[in-house]
C-alpha cells in the first residue's frame, strides 16, 4: 500500500518533506519514499493537504475520569461495566486525533488492563500501558481507586499483587493531588518531609518501574490531612488494610 500527503514529519530530524510517500507492508511504514521514485502507474491514496506524523504518546492518562465539574462523584456512581464503556469510548477518542499509545497511571479494578487486551487482540485500539490502582496512603491522592497501602509490608503486597496481575508499571502517588482535597501537588503523601528510594533486590518479574526508581520506601505514618471533603460530599474512604501477597514466590523490591 502507498500513501501520499503535502507534508510528513518523521521525528527524526527537522527537516519536512514534501509529496512524501509511505510504503507500508502488513500494517507498518517500511520506507518512505520521494513522489519521483514512484511509477505514475501505481496507485497510490492521496490524503491531500495535510501533514503526515508518527503516532503520538500521551504519558500520563487517566481514562476512567471524565470532564465533568466532578469526575471522582461520576467515577463513584458508575459500575464496573459504565466506566469500562467509558474509558474505551475516550480510548477511541485519543486514537482518533493521532495518539496510538496511552500511558494509564490510575484505574479502579484493574480495567486498564482489560482494555489494553482488548486493544492488543482483534480489536482496534490505541496501544495501552497500564498500572492499575495507585499505590497511595490511607485518605491519600486518589485513594478512591483502591490502591490504599499502610507501611513497607502493604507497599511489598501491593507490589507484588500488580505485577502477579500483569501491570506494565508501577505508579506511587508520592504527593498529594488536586482531585482529593484538601491534599495538593506539592505535598508530601507520607506525612514526612521526603521520600526514600533505593534498591537491592530485583524488581518482581513483568513488574516495571522508571529508570529513576526501582523501590520504594514509604515512611509508614498517617497521611498529613483528614478524610474530610470540601464541596461535593463523596463517600468515606475504605479502611485501610495490608493486601494479601498473591505469590510467595516472587521477590519484593527491598525497602532501605
Amino acid at each position: 500500500m502507498l500513501l501520499t500527503a503535502r507534508r510528513a514529519f518523521t521525528g527524526t530530524t527537522d527537516q519536512v518533506p514534501n509529496d512524501p510517500v509511505l510504503a507500508i507492508e502488513d500494517g507498518r511504514i517500511v520506507e518512505i519514499l520521494s513522489r519521483g521514485d514512484v511509477a505514475e502507474s501505481a496507485d497510490v491514496v492521496d490524503l491531500g493537504n495535510v501533514t503526515l506524523l508518527p503516532g503520538l504518546i500521551d504519558v500520563h492518562q487517566h481514562l476512567a475520569f471524565d470532564a465533568s465539574p466532578d469526575p471522582v462523584a461520576q467515577l463513584q456512581a458508575d459500575d464496573d461495566a459504565a466506566l469500562l464503556e467509558r474509558m474505551h469510548r475516550h480510548a477511541h477518542r485519543a486514537l482518533d486525533v493521532g495518539i496510538t499509545t496511552i500511558r494509564d497511571l490510575g484505574d479502579r479494578g484493574y480495567l486498564s488492563l482489560e482494555l489494553r487486551d482488548r486493544f492488543a487482540g482483534t480489536e482496534v485500539g490505541p496501544r495501552i500501558v497500564a498500572s492499575g490502582p495507585p499505590i497511595t496512603t490511607p485518605n491519600g491522592h486518589c485513594w478512591f481507586l483502591g490502591g490504599s497501602v499502610e507501611g513497607l509490608d502493604g507497599i511489598r503486597a501491593a507490589v507484588r499483587q500488580r505485577a502477579a496481575r500483569g501491570v506494565d508499571v508501577i505508579k506511587i502517588m508520592a504527593s498529594g493531588g488536586n482531585m482529593t482535597p484538601p491534599s495538593g501537588p506539592m505535598s508530601p503523601s507520607s506525612g514526612r518531609p521526603s521520600w526514600r528510594w533505593r534498591s537491592k533486590r530485583p524488581t518482581p518479574p513483568g513488574c516495571r518501574w522508571p529508570s529513576t526508581l526501582t523501590a520504594a520506601r514509604l515512611w509508614p505514618t498517617p497521611s498529613p490531612w483528614a478524610p474530610t471533603r470540601s464541596s461535593t460530599a463523596r463517600s468515606s474512604p475504605p479502611t485501610a488494610s495490608t493486601p494479601t501477597p498473591v505469590s510467595s514466590n516472587s521477590s519484593p523490591p527491598a525497602a532501605a
